[in-house]
């Protein structure tokens, strides 16, 4: 273990030998666990979808350390955390797509309302604004509040 990520300082972590912990941006924490006596390793984290970055990079120190060796997966797929977290994504995307439109058209009332205003102020005989002047207030807000 200590060979496979010497760019690591593991003990100075309090670290052993056949075990490392590593913290992703999420806050995830990932655990890599070699066997005393054979050549295993066991991988395991709190959320399956943080495994990835973790897998990959040990896959490629093992594969140019050594040229024959085999991966295997105990075990059934955890294919439904996947799906799942693809199903999260596309909500997402759909909710963002939504406020995009949302917003395009808050800005381009918005912009509507500004043009009348200059109209009105640059008029030579003023006329009174009839509440123009609270709509850029109100429509700003409304935009804000499906981002919030």
């Amino acid at each position: 273990m200590l060979e496979l990520y010497s760019d690591i300082d593991c003990e100075r972590y309090g670290g052993v030998a056949n075990c490392i912990a590593l913290k992703s941006y999420s806050g995830d924490i990932i655990t890599v666990i070699s066997a005393k006596n054979s050549q295993k390793y066991r991988m395991q984290s709190n959320r399956f979808s943080s495994l990835h970055v973790v897998v990959k990079d040990f896959v490629e120190r093992v594969k140019k350390g050594s040229s024959s060796c085999r991966f295997e997966l105990s075990g059934a797929i955890p294919l439904q955390e996947y799906f799942d977290v693809i199903d999260k994504h596309f909500v997402l995307r759909q909710n963002q797509t939504k406020y995009r439109d949302s917003l395009k058209e808050r800005v381009y009332q918005f912009r509507a309302i500004q043009l009348r205003l200059l109209a009105r102020f640059k008029d030579k005989t003023p006329t009174p604004l009839q509440n123009l002047d609270t709509l850029p207030g109100r429509n700003g807000h409304s935009a804000l509040i499906p981002l919030l």
